[in-house]
């Protein structure tokens, strides 16, 4: 045998003395990652929540200029 199959003849022992075979299969979830999979689901439902909320109010705002003007009269005449 040459001195380089010697080594690697040594090399296998140490290392087969270690081996405990393959690692096994994950069975089942990610316990951390449905967590995080949750919180960003919530997250979200919540932000497009807010955001459909913002479209609606915009939708139902009441800017008719004239409209306020009066009411604005109204007020000024009840205080008076």
């Amino acid at each position: 045998m040459t001195k380089n199959a010697k080594i690697l003849e040594k090399m296998l022992k140490i290392s087969s003395c270690y081996y405990i075979g393959m690692p096994k299969k994950f069975k089942g979830e990610n316990t951390k990652a449905q967590e995080a999979r949750a919180r960003r689901s919530a997250a979200k439902e919540a932000a497009d929540a807010a955001k459909q909320k913002a479209i609606e109010d915009e939708y139902w705002r009441d800017d008719d200029k004239h409209v306020a003007k009066k009411q604005q009269r109204k007020v000024l005449l009840q205080i008076l």
